[in-house]
């Protein structure tokens, strides 16, 4: 009878790691989430990236607290006629205490990745015919907002 018990008090931590994965995005649904971002700014879907962007947003080096600057920055990029050519996920990586550094070296940039990206999230890196861009986005598939913070990344 104890070893019964043991063998299911060895198996509940098991158990309870697998259904926390099934809640988690891997790194191949990381980069389709990524390329989804790239295809909304392509068909001009502001409205829905404003809808899946989290507040406050880091775009670049600047951080955006409102749904309007959200909503004016996707609509600015659309209205532009900014598109994404030949989007491909370069590399997908885990957010770590240095990653703040991909958009900016300064104590804004840090702070916000300490205060608004909760472990864990993803940094996905994705090439274009024309530029690398870096998008940062939560790993739980429950978060309704999870793009986190966008940018170029210099060549």
């Amino acid at each position: 009878m104890g070893t019964r018990k043991t063998g299911v008090m060895l198996l509940l931590p098991l158990i309870v790691i697998l259904v926390g994965c099934s809640t988690m995005r891997t790194e191949s649904q990381a980069g389709a989430e990524a390329l989804s971002l790239t295809g909304r700014v392509n068909r001009g879907e502001a409205d829905i990236l404003t809808g899946t962007s989290s507040r406050p947003f880091l775009f670049e080096s600047e951080i955006l607290p409102t749904e309007a600057m959200l909503n004016d920055l996707w609509q600015g990029l659309v209205d532009a006629g900014v598109t994404f050519d030949d989007p491909r996920v370069r590399e997908v990586r885990l957010v770590d205490g240095e990653s703040y550094r991909v958009f900016a070296d300064s104590w804004e940039v840090e702070t916000w990745f300490k205060n608004y990206v909760k472990e864990p999230a993803y940094l996905v890196f994705l090439d274009t015919r024309d530029q690398q861009l870096v998008i940062v986005l939560d790993r739980s598939k429950k978060n309704k907002r999870p793009y986190l913070g966008f940018g170029e990344v210099g060549r």
